[in-house]
């Protein structure tokens, strides 16, 4: 499914792509259950990497689990990404939200016990060029909660 998600979206005219994923690769569920732990299976997970001038962020490495901030209604990964686009209004780099999106989301999980760390896998035609990219989105009025 991602494979072809990325596929689509790298066959559009679209100068560059940024791809944000809250889901996890690991076999879990995001809730009370670990469906791979629970059966006490190991799942080493292949990532499908971004191709053509895209960059994607995803909410947890391959065997973690992205895990939900049940207070505030979202994934850990939805909630600071939300969070940092609207304190920028969306005018952040992708290396500033990276940064920004590991520390708190490793902090969080941490709080919770349980381990969630973002990461970011550039396709080699962008290669480290996605750190300077800006996001530039306009100004939302809802706040996050």
């Amino acid at each position: 499914m991602v494979k072809k998600l990325i596929s689509d979206l790298a066959s559009t005219k679209a100068r560059s792509v940024v791809l944000l994923l809250d889901a996890c690769f690991s076999g879990a569920q995001r809730g009370e259950g670990v469906l791979a732990e629970n059966r006490g299976v190991a799942i080493k997970v292949k990532t499908d990497a971004p191709i053509g001038r895209m960059v994607m962020f995803s909410s947890a490495m391959g065997d973690e689990t992205a895990w939900p901030y049940k207070e505030k209604g979202h994934g850990l990964f939805t909630y600071f990404l939300l969070k940092k686009l609207q304190e920028t209004q969306g005018h952040v780099t992708l290396d500033e939200l990276s940064d920004y999106l590991v520390m708190r989301v490793r902090r969080q999980s941490a709080f919770n016990l349980k381990r969630q760390t973002p990461t970011v896998i550039s396709s080699s035609e962008v290669n480290e060029q996605w750190r300077n990219w800006s996001l530039g989105m306009r100004q939302s009025s809802q706040p996050i909660q």
